[in-house]
């Protein structure tokens, strides 16, 4: 042997515990010269030498028949966790660096004019935070509850809240309803009626011809409650912040309990409402791959008003009917795609072997309807009738019939976690 010993190879030693590896960080950190050490450390010494030599040539240590089964690879508690943390430092290191846009750089109240009209639209692998209208704004990370593929996945921060919340007015938003020559609101015109009608009818993989009978029945129920529903779907997915200060206690009270009520209804059954149509037999999963089949969102998707301090060349600020149509063809997921702007905008997050394999042709798709017995799959002539009328925005009112055990199903929104945001904390909405 070397006057000195030092470990060729230390994490090739196999089955090394944390005794040995002292031993052998104690003998690379300070070589023991061989004359001074015990026959019985030298001989400890050679066997972990030769050891990590024959496992570079390929072999591995014999052992025993009483020892083999020590030779079996096992993984403690510990060690799961350890590599996970491995994982984790080494996703850390390999992603690129994530960082505010220059914009969200800038406080709220030193933002021009022109800055707050801006909306911009970064790449959440690259970015921690931007402005949405002179609001911040968030990406929801990883150790966030995953929203729904395809929907929009940030949030105000909750350092701008305050800024958010000033925009609110209920004069404001009750333009939002159409209403007719005597005043009244017109049903077929609210936003969740419109989005409803305007949904995708037919089938795009799937011919409703080959479905079973059962399966076409189950798709018939889901429509209805999609309709039944479509309400409480659009609050969802176009959740205003409502100034808890500036409405009177009435109104703020009423506008809340509606909304609570829809939203919390629709979270509690949609669950159970899915259950029911997996147990329908041969129904095909990739059913809920259709356009028209209406996913639920795990989160809410905030719509941010612009301020009303921009305006246009007439000197008036942007009509909110007019922001939520741009909203709308901007982010398509807002109406379930019933505002796509072409046919591959509305299938993006169908999964490519569905989309290259099982695609419908267009002229078989034209007549394959999801619910073929509806009276509503032809467009129908805008008619501003008197019974299409509503005197407020309200629900209808719903049967106090018992209710079916169903599972609760948190869609809340929830405050993204300081170290997952890195620029502040995230603004919790009022669900």
């Amino acid at each position: 042997m070397d006057s000195s010993h030092s470990l060729p190879v230390a994490v090739g030693i196999p089955n090394t515990n944390k005794k040995t590896m002292l031993i052998l960080t104690i003998l690379i950190q300070r070589p023991v010269p061989a004359e001074q050490s015990s026959p019985a450390a030298k001989r400890k010494l050679d066997m972990l030498e030769s050891g990590a030599a024959n496992q570079k040539e390929g072999s591995t240590l014999r052992r025993s028949p009483r020892n083999q089964s020590k030779a079996k690879p096992t993984r403690s508690g510990s060690a799961v966790k350890k590599a996970r943390l491995a994982a984790k430092v080494i996703e850390q290191l390999t992603e690129p660096p994530r960082k505010a846009t220059a914009l969200a750089r800038i406080p709220f109240k030193r933002l021009t004019l022109e800055q707050l009209s801006v909306i911009e639209t970064p790449d959440p692998a690259t970015t921690t935070s931007y402005r949405c209208s002179g609001i911040k704004m968030c990406f929801y990370q990883k150790k966030s509850k995953p929203q729904t593929i395809g929907f929009p996945n940030y949030s105000p921060q909750k350092c701008d809240m305050k800024f958010l919340e000033e925009r609110w007015s209920m004069e404001l938003y009750v333009t939002l309803f159409p209403v007719n020559s005597r005043g009244k609101m017109i049903k077929k015109k609210l936003p969740w009626n419109v989005m409803f009608a305007e949904r995708t009818k037919v089938l795009y993989y799937h011919d409703a011809s080959k479905l079973s009978a059962d399966t076409m029945r189950g798709l018939k129920k889901h429509v209805e409650f999609m309709e039944t529903f479509c309400q409480a779907w659009w609050d969802l997915l176009h959740w205003i912040t409502i100034n808890l200060e500036r409405d009177a206690v009435s109104q703020r009270q009423r506008l809340y309990k509606l909304r609570h009520r829809r939203t919390d209804s629709l979270i509690r059954r949609y669950k159970t409402h899915l259950k029911k149509l997996r147990k329908i037999k041969d129904f095909p999963e990739t059913l809920f791959q259709e356009p028209g089949i209406w996913p639920l969102s795990q989160r809410i998707c905030n719509w941010i008003w612009e301020d009303s301090r921009v305006v246009d060349s007439d000197g008036e600020p942007k009509p909110l009917r007019q922001q939520l149509v741009e909203l709308d063809e901007r982010e398509p997921a807002r109406t379930l795609w019933a505002t796509a702007a072409n046919e591959a905008e509305r299938t993006k997050y169908v999964s490519a072997d569905l989309r290259a394999n099982r695609s419908i042709p267009l002229p078989q798709r034209a007549r394959n309807w999801i619910v073929p017995d509806r009276s509503d799959n032809e467009p129908e002539e805008e008619e501003d009738k008197a019974d299409d009328e509503m005197s407020e925005i309200d629900d209808e009112d719903e049967d106090d019939e018992e209710e079916e055990d169903v599972d609760e199903e948190d869609v809340e929104e929830e405050e993204v976690e300081e170290e997952e945001v890195e620029e502040g904390d995230t603004g919790e909405s009022d669900l």
